[in-house]
């Protein structure tokens, strides 16, 4: 089965897992996942705390079946390496050039100033919780044909320290992170060049906790109304209240290619034209 009819990369905000607490367990539950991401998960900070952290994501991983491995990378901080966590659901064409594969991902690391619950432990919550549900035991009866991969990216919120030697001799040569994302797209790229498996987009997942239906809650770039005019025009229509997530996408896969689709979504979720990209069905 497709899960789209093109080749998307899109970074969406997913909404959807957030209803679904009510038939989950107390210890599944969206709250108890979070508890989980409220210490501060930056290195110059709380080493500890991130690594309590990535070792919940790793054994959510292990405990519902998926094939789970770290990404150990150098970044513009030599002394301490990123480590990205990925799960994979295998597929029926796993490893051959029939395969499609989609990515579902979001950053579990934070800034040195803030516990990092919005940005992004409600990312990373929302991806485990959408795991959760993929691998329930209703959906496990069913097949896939196509690889779904869970990405846990780390050192997205890198940053320089006093304490640290700052240069940009490392890897990842990015003073304000995306390190963990950009060595997982080169990995994947290499194994999509090998296999000839095909690519079909990816969910990434970031700061969907905050809510506030205030007027003039929202604050936003004044380039908005230049290049998203209608994005501008909702928010002035709703009083520019902070009642929406938005949605992101690009129509090709490359990083160099333009944005293509932005759209704000009202709490009805109305589906964005522009980004056609259908969650994995695992039913054939």
């Amino acid at each position: 089965m497709e899960v789209c009819r093109k080749t998307v990369l899109v970074l969406f905000c997913l909404t959807a897992v957030w209803l679904s607490v009510e038939s989950m367990t107390k210890t599944q539950s969206l709250r108890s996942i979070l508890d989980h991401f409220t210490s501060t998960r930056n290195v110059y900070v709380d080493p500890a705390a991130k690594q309590r952290a990535r070792d919940f994501i790793v054994k959510t991983f292990k405990d519902h079946g998926l094939h789970t491995w770290t990404e150990e990378f150098r970044s513009n901080q030599d002394k301490y390496p990123g480590v990205n966590v990925v799960g994979q659901l295998p597929g029926r064409y796993t490893g051959t050039s029939d395969d499609k594969i989609v990515v579902i991902g979001s950053h579990y690391d934070s800034v040195q100033t803030s516990p990092g619950v919005d940005d992004n432990g409600s990312g990373i919550t929302a991806l485990l919780q959408t795991l959760m549900l993929y691998t329930s035991p209703d959906k496990l009866k069913c097949s896939r044909d196509h690889t779904l991969l869970f990405v846990a990216f780390d050192l997205e919120e890198i940053q320089p320290s006093s304490n640290v030697p700052y240069s940009l001799s490392g890897n990842c040569p990015y003073p304000r992170g995306l390190c963990g994302s950009e060595y997982f797209v080169k990995n994947l790229t290499q194994s999509l060049n090998s296999t000839g498996a095909g690519f079909q987009g990816a969910l990434v997942l970031e700061t969907i906790l905050n809510y506030n239906n205030t007027p003039n809650s929202q604050k936003f770039s004044p380039l908005l109304k230049n290049y998203f005019p209608q994005a501008y025009q909702q928010l002035f229509t709703n009083k520019f209240r902070g009642d929406f997530l938005s949605v992101i996408g690009r129509s090709y896969m490359t990083m160099e290619s333009s944005l293509v689709g932005y759209q704000m979504l009202s709490k009805k979720m109305k589906t964005s034209k522009s980004l056609k990209l259908a969650f994995p069905r695992v039913c054939v």
